[in-house]
């Protein structure tokens, strides 16, 4: 069938909603190929929103994605004597209705943009089929009963929550089991066979203490064999500015996150011609071409 009018579909991004009915309605009206799994952006800061808005994570996240650029900067500045680096947006990213982590881009002072993609390097691991969901976050859409946050990575909580939610369950053997750092229990919660989805809150100590700091541990365990159903991590920071401990803030996160990916908007320069040819950093690829990128190509942007 041909189209005889321009057609415009709108969606509400909601990454809670299944999207393969999305997909194939933008499949049928675009008539393009979205079999490799689409990429859903949401935009959680812009240059044109106030920077000290930022949160503590966003700003370790972003010094974080800094590293990396240190290499390249330092080559630009052969080029370059005033180089400047702004960073312009931070996206979450989503792949088939799962978060896969954050995008941050940045803009050089020449016009040159680089966007990064930090994933999260732990995710929950089932074992049993008796789990359907096992989540960990603090603002809980109620209606969707799904987390807002979604990147594990909490700074000094008092309270998190966790979600379960049974594929099937008949027993009354079964625990949560939550480890600090240390390998400390900090909480043990017995579990009981539930149709609706479960939400237990997990409360940290009133004062916080460095001991808190690192990855912690949170599993789903059958008591009378010690069997692990499922289990899932979790980083816990402290909000103090003291700069020896955001020095370790970053190592956690690097072991917590890792940086997947890099890529640039490519640009003429008569300054640095041969600038890709002298950095140290993997070539990288071309934003245009990156499924996780802002810059990559809308398939509705020409309707």
């Amino acid at each position: 069938d041909t189209i005889d009018k321009p057609l415009f579909f709108a969606r509400k991004f909601d990454p809670t909603i299944d999207e393969t009915i999305l997909d194939w309605l933008d499949e049928k009206i675009s008539r393009r190929d979205l079999s490799n799994t689409a990429f859903y952006l949401q935009n959680i800061y812009h240059i044109n929103d106030d920077e000290n808005n930022l949160n503590k994570l966003l700003k370790l996240i972003d010094s974080y994605a800094r590293t990396i650029l240190i290499d390249y900067q330092e080559h630009r500045r052969n080029c370059f004597r005033n180089d400047t680096i702004q960073l312009e947006q931070i996206h979450s990213i989503f792949q088939s209705s799962l978060y896969q982590g954050y995008s941050l881009q940045y803009k050089y002072n020449d016009g040159e943009q680089i966007e990064i993609l930090i994933r999260l390097n732990s995710f929950t691991t089932i074992n049993s089929q008796q789990v359907k969901r096992f989540e960990i976050g603090q603002g809980l859409d109620s209606k969707e009963i799904v987390f807002i946050d979604r990147s594990r990575t909490f700074m000094e909580p008092k309270l998190v929550k966790v979600l379960i939610e049974w594929e099937s369950m008949t027993d009354n053997d079964t625990s949560l089991v939550i480890n600090s750092p240390s390998g400390a229990v900090l909480q043990r919660v017995k579990l009981l066979p539930s149709i609706e989805p479960l939400i237990i809150d997990v409360v940290f100590p009133v004062v916080s203490s460095p001991e808190m700091i690192g990855i912690w541990q949170m599993s789903i365990i059958k008591e009378n064999h010690e069997n692990f159903l499922a289990s899932l991590n979790f980083v816990v920071l402290l909000s103090d500015e003291d700069q020896t401990l955001h020095i370790r803030y970053l190592t956690i996160l690097k072991k917590f996150w890792s940086i997947s990916n890099m890529c640039t908007t490519n640009i003429n320069s008569s300054l640095c011609n041969d600038l890709s040819n002298q950095t140290k950093i993997i070539a990288s690829s071309d934003c245009f071409q990156q499924r996780w990128s802002y810059f990559f190509y809308d398939i509705k942007s020409d309707w």
